[in-house]
C-alpha cells in the first residue's frame, strides 16, 4: 500500500520533485506582502546520511510548500550553492543579496536552529529552536532562551519537560523517502549471504564497545573506506535477517518500512526511540527480546502511521509558523550575519567545548576525526 506519488518536472533535465503524500498540504494561500516576515533555516549542506540535516532541509521545503517564504542558511564547508542543497527540494540558498533585500524592505526575519546551535548566529529578529535530539545528550544546554522552542517528537518534548522546562509543541517530520525505499524493493535481488547489520556510529565515537553479535555480521559505517552508499545500504537492509542498533538513527525506520526486524541494544546514551509515539515500534525489540512480528504487518502498520504523521506535520507546521510570523511582525528588521563556510567555525567550536565539558578531550578528538573524515570524503566523492 503506497502513500505517495512522484511528480516529474523538467528543468535542464528531468528532476524528481519531493514525494507528495495523500496528506500533502492543500492550502497554500498564505497572504504575503513585500515585508511579511521571512524564515531562515540554519543548516549544514544537504546530505543523505544525516536525519537531522535532512529534516532541516525538508522543513525549509515544506514551509515554502505551505506558502511561507523560507531560505536555507548553509553553514560549514561547502563547494558552492549547487552542491549545498537538494535540487529536488524548494530550498533556496540564502545569499548576502537576498538578506540585504529583506533588510532594505524592512522585513523582519525568523531563524530556525537545531538544539546543537547556541545563541542567534544569524542575528535574526526572532529565533526558533527545533530540538532534534535529547537536550544535553552530548553536552550543551538543557534549557533554551529562544523566542520559540519546539520538539521534533513527543518523546523529545517529554524529555525537555522532565528537566524542568514547560511542555513544548511538536513538529514531527518522518525523514524517510518512501519513493527511494520502494525503488530499492523494486530493484532488490536477494543474495545467499544473510548477514546481520550492526549500526553504532556515535556509540563508538563516545567510547562505547558493542557486544559480540557473532561473526556473520556487517557493521555499517559512514565515512570509512568501503562504507556503503545509499542504494547499497538499503539493499543490505533488505538482505539482513535483522538490524542491530546502539543509537537512534533513520536506519531503524527504514528497516521497519522494509520489513527487516530491528534489535535495539540499550546503553547509557540510548534507551528509547525518538519517533516511537509518531511511527510506532512495529518490528522493533530491545536487547534479548524475541522477534515475533511478521514482515508484512511491520510494513503496513508503519506506513499507516507514516501517512498520519505527514498530515499532522503540515497542520502543526502551518499553525506554528503563523505564530512565529505574528511575533516577528512586532520586531524590527536586523542585518543578518551570514554563516561562514570554513571547516572550523564558531558553531563547531561551541559544540566541541560542550562535548569537552561533558565527555572529555578523548571524545572531542574522536568526533573531530569523524568530522575530518566526512569533509575529506565529501571533497573526494
Amino acid at each position: 500500500m503506497l502513500f505517495h506519488t512522484r511528480i516529474f518536472q523538467s528543468r535542464t533535465s528531468k528532476k524528481l520533485k519531493m514525494f507528495e503524500t495523500s496528506s500533502q498540504p492543500q492550502d497554500r494561500s498564505e497572504k504575503n506582502t513585500a515585508n511579511t516576515p521571512v524564515i531562515y533555516v540554519y543548516a549544514p549542506k544537504y546530505v543523505t546520511w544525516s536525519a537531522g540535516i535532512r529534516a532541516l532541509h525538508y522543513l525549509c521545503h515544506s514551509l515554502n510548500e505551505l506558502g511561507f517564504r523560507s531560505w536555507v542558511a548553509i553553514h560549514g564547508p561547502v563547494r558552492g550553492k549547487e552542491a549545498s542543497v537538494n535540487p529536488d527540494l524548494d530550498t533556496p540558498f540564502l545569499t548576502r543579496a537576498v538578506a540585504d533585500e529583506h533588510l532594505h524592505t524592512n522585513t523582519s526575519t525568523i531563524a530556525i536552529y537545531p538544539e546543537s546551535v547556541d545563541g542567534n548566529p544569524l542575528n535574526a529578529s526572532v529565533t526558533v529552536k527545533w530540538i532534534l535530539n535529547f537536550p544535553g545528550l552530548l553536552g550543551g544546554e538543557t534549557h533554551y532562551l529562544d523566542d520559540f522552542v519546539v520538539a521534533y517528537s513527543l518523546v523529545l518534548s517529554d524529555s525537555y519537560a522532565k528537566v524542568g522546562n514547560e511542555r513544548i509543541p511538536v513538529i514531527f517530520y518522518p525523514v524517510v523517502d518512501l519513493y527511494e525505499l520502494d525503488r530499492s524493493v523494486a530493484n532488490f535481488r536477494e543474495t545467499d549471504q544473510k548477514r546481520k547489520l550492526l549500526y553504532c556510529q556515535k556509540f563508538r565515537a563516545l567510547g562505547g564497545k558493542p557486544a559480540d553479535h557473532g561473526e556473520d555480521i556487517f557493521e555499517v559505517t559512514r565515512f570509512q573506506k568501503g562504507s556503503p552508499k545509499r542504494e547499497q545500504l538499503l539493499n543490505l537492509i533488505l538482505n539482513a535477517p535483522e538490524v542491530i542498533v546502539y543509537e537512534n538513527s533513520t536506519i531503524i525506520t527504514e528497516a521497519q518500512l522494509l520489513g527487516t526486524p530491528v534489535r535495539c541494544i540499550s546503553n547509557q546514551w540510548f534507551d528509547s526511540l525518538i519517533a516511537e509515539e509518531e511511527l510506532g515500534s512495529y518490528g522493533v525489540v530491545w536487547n534479548k527480546e524475541a522477534l515475533e512480528m511478521s514482515k508484512s504487518v511491520s510494513i503496513e502498520l508503519t506506513r499507516q502511521r507514516y501517512a498520519t504523521a505527514m498530515t499532522t506535520f503540515y497542520n502543526e507546521l502551518s499553525k506554528n509558523a503563523r505564530s512565529w510570523i505574528e511575533e516577528a511582525e512586532l520586531h524590527k528588521a536586523s542585518r543578518i550575519r551570514l554563516p561562514t563556510s570554513s571547516i572550523i567555525s564558531r558553531h563547531s567550536l561551541t559544540r566541541a567545548l560542550s562535548l569537552f565539558k561533558s565527555q572529555g578531550m578523548g571524545r572531542v578528538m574522536s568526533f573531530g576525526l569523524r568530522y575530518v573524515q566526512r569533509v575529506w570524503r565529501d571533497r573526494n566523492s
